[in-house]
C-alpha cells in the first residue's frame, strides 16, 4: 500500500433499489480500490448466478454477445460488466420490464457501535 492510499472504514451490502438490504450489510476496513473491488466480486458472483438460470433460445446470448432482451448485465459508472471494475456501486440488471434489479454498494462511513459488536 501506497503513502497517499489510506485505509476507510466501509459499509458494504446490495438491495433491490427501494428496499431495504437483502442481506446483512457488514463492515470492512481498506482503500477504496479495496472496497471497490469487494462489491465487483459480489455483483460478479450474482451476475453468474443469474446467468445459470438464464433461459434463451438464442445459442449466441451471451453478456459478451447480449441479443437476448432478457440476459441479466452489470452496469456501474465505469460501464457494463468488466468495465464496471472500481465503481463503488454497480447494479445487477436485466431488460426485463418491471425488474428493478440489485445494487451492490459500498458507503464510506464512521465506525458505529454495531461496527464494534461485529468484530469482537
Amino acid at each position: 500500500m501506497s503513502q497517499t492510499e489510506t485505509k476507510k472504514h466501509f459499509h458494504i451490502g446490495s438491495n433491490v433499489p427501494g428496499y431495504l438490504p437483502e442481506s446483512d450489510v457488514y463492515c470492512f476496513d481498506g482503500t477504496i480500490e479495496e472496497a471497490a473491488d469487494c462489491v465487483y466480486e459480489q455483483a460478479s458472483d450474482a451476475l453468474e448466478s443469474e446467468l445459470e438460470v438464464h433461459e434463451c433460445d438464442d445459442p449466441d446470448c451471451s453478456p459478451d454477445n447480449p441479443t437476448c432482451k432478457n440476459i441479466p448485465y452489470l452496469s456501474g459508472i465505469g460501464g457494463t460488466n468488466e468495465q464496471s471494475r472500481g465503481s463503488l456501486q454497480i447494479w445487477l440488471e436485466n431488460r426485463r420490464p418491471h425488474d428493478l434489479g440489485i445494487v451492490f454498494w459500498a458507503l464510506e462511513t464512521d465506525r458505529t457501535e454495531d461496527c464494534e459488536k461485529e468484530n469482537e
